[in-house]
């Protein structure tokens, strides 16, 4: 069941609920990964293990989620994106934020939602959920956190 709830305005709300700083979701263009743009991405289910939603983010949105969580320097993302790779400490930190995003995914479809997987350095969306990203629709946005920067990354929902 869809609750007709904005994507952009529930996450603005988990993400500056989480951080103890400014958090900014604008408009962006479409993001999709690829060998040269890897992302990560965080697959969500529900109970009954049902896919219920994408979350997939830039390197740069990734890393400084990531980095932003523990207060780790901005530096260290902004290397972390330079290089496509996470550190393994941002990797455990961006999960970390992927599973309270879990809350976005619930709110806007009304059902309980589960982090199910996450794929670090994903060249394109995992073979197994492509017939279910065919039937989603998007929201392209760009997150910013204040004193470390910004990347895209693209929330996909079932259309309900």
């Amino acid at each position: 069941m869809s609750t007709g709830v904005n994507p952009a305005a529930v996450l603005l709300k988990v993400l500056s609920g989480l951080y103890d700083r400014s958090v900014v979701i604008a408009p962006a263009a479409a993001f999709e990964p690829s060998a040269a743009v890897p992302a990560v991405i965080a697959s969500y289910q529900s109970d009954s293990g049902d896919p219920l939603g994408l979350w997939i983010c830039s390197m740069a949105a990734a890393a400084h989620l990531g980095a932003a969580l523990s207060l780790l320097p901005k530096a260290v993302a902004d290397d972390c994106a330079r290089r496509n790779r996470l550190e393994d400490n941002l990797v455990d930190n961006f999960r970390e934020v992927a599973n309270v995003c879990s809350v976005v995914i619930a709110e806007c479809l009304g059902e309980r939602a589960l982090l199910s997987g996450m794929q670090e350095r994903a060249a394109a969306i995992p073979s197994e959920l492509a017939a279910f990203v065919k039937t989603t629709k998007r929201f392209d946005l760009s997150v910013d956190v204040a004193g470390y920067g910004k990347g895209p990354v693209s929330l996909r929902l079932p259309k309900r």
